[in-house]
């Protein structure tokens, strides 16, 4: 799963939005060395595929609990969804 959503964070964050995403490193890290602008790109990429892969919890807890059903568990002694 880490491996698809960084795949998805490179695709974003490399091609689609490129150059929004560099200006905002150079805003950022204005001035600084090399090395601390890849830090800074290094720790924004992070962030932002944190908060973009948040909103997909629920979706992928669906496709799992669909994929991987409990087949041992026993119906009656289940919690129903408040």
């Amino acid at each position: 799963m880490e491996i698809t959503l960084g795949l998805i964070g490179v695709i974003v964050c490399g091609l689609l939005l490129r150059v929004p995403f560099v200006a905002l490193v150079e805003s950022v890290s204005s001035g600084s060395e090399i090395k601390y602008q890849i830090a800074n790109a290094h720790l924004m990429f992070n962030i932002l595929g944190v908060l973009g892969s948040v909103g997909l919890i629920p979706f992928v807890e669906r496709l799992l609990n669909y994929l991987l059903p409990d087949v041992d568990a026993d119906p009656a002694t289940e919690l129903s969804p408040a």
